[in-house]
């Protein structure tokens, strides 16, 4: 994310440089980008984090319903003897 604001900044002070830069401006353009930056990477952040919520809620339901691969007790079978 920062080396997106930095070429955004960098292309801004580029255009602003072939007309009139004034620090004044600079300074607004570079608070501009750092603030948009710092924005966009929590929004990324927050998606994420959203999206991983909405898995893990999808993967319970999902196993919830699954069906189990063998019965519990084998008919026929003495499930008390140990095996050593």
């Amino acid at each position: 994310m920062s080396i997106q604001g930095s070429q955004v900044l960098r292309f801004g002070l580029i255009t602003l440089n072939s007309f009139w830069l004034d620090t004044a401006t600079a300074g607004l353009a570079l608070a501009s980008v750092l603030t948009l930056t710092v924005n966009t990477s929590a929004a990324c952040t927050s998606l994420a984090d959203l999206e991983n919520g909405l898995i893990s809620v999808e993967r319970i339901l999902e196993y919830t319903n699954v069906e189990s691969e063998a019965a519990p007790i084998i008919p026929g079978r003495d499930t008390t003897r140990r095996l050593d």
